[in-house]
């Protein structure tokens, strides 16, 4: 058999595509580790792989793959199959360093005049997390150097107090005007992907709310 999707179907997943495009751009933009990348770039032939096989279970002897069936696996893929990538692939891994977290954190502050060593550690809770307190520290301290150099920000501090965790740079007033645009570019990308985690939660209550009351129909 060879089967074919519906216009509505084909227009529908045209959409999907297009949003595929646009979500894959502010992943990369929003530092998504590369395993993450690697599998949301096959989300593509994931979706019509789920939508032959809910076809040939559901309907095989028709060459057509409806509108509503595509529906459901645009569903699944965006409501369940993204968010535990990003969980077990994303907020999980640690393939990003942190020396580049830190400096994607200077660009995202660098509107304040100063930065507390306490501010990054705060911040930084989940990429420092299961690391003592003299570890996160010298990697702070690291991390913080190498943007020295590049006259990034600039240490205010004797550095005397440094092994108690206390140290405080100046940034580069430049920053906020070079990175502008990538900025606002980054906060835009964040406000979309927050508001698609609401969509997504509030999907998985439909779909919750729905095979309850399947549920007790069935009884």
């Amino acid at each position: 058999m060879t089967y074919k999707l519906s216009h509505e179907a084909f227009l529908l997943f045209r959409d999907f595509q297009l949003w595929y495009e646009d979500q894959k751009r502010d992943e990369r933009l929003l530092g998504a580790s590369d395993a993450y990348m690697t599998a949301f770039g096959k989300i593509e032939g994931l979706t019509g792989r789920l939508a032959l096989m809910f076809h040939v279970i559901e309907n095989p002897f028709s060459q057509t793959v409806s509108v509503a069936l595509m529906e459901r696996v645009i569903e699944v893929i965006r409501g369940y199959v993204v968010p535990t990538y990003r969980y077990t692939l994303g907020e999980m891994s640690a393939v990003t360093t942190f020396d580049t977290w830190v400096t994607e954190y200077i660009i995202q502050h660098c509107d304040v005049p100063t930065i507390k060593m306490s501010d990054i550690k705060q911040s930084a809770r989940r990429p420092l997390a299961g690391v003592n307190i003299q570890t996160a520290t010298q990697r702070v301290v690291d991390a913080m150097y190498v943007l020295e150099q590049s006259q990034w920000v600039h240490r205010m501090d004797d550095r005397t107090k440094e092994n108690q965790g206390i140290a405080e740079w100046a940034i580069n007033p430049a920053l906020a005007v070079t990175f502008a645009e990538y900025r606002k570019d980054v906060i835009r990308a964040k406000q979309r992907m927050n508001e698609q985690m609401v969509e997504t939660s509030k999907g998985k209550m439909r779909l919750m709310y729905a095979y309850g009351a399947e549920i007790l129909d069935a009884e």
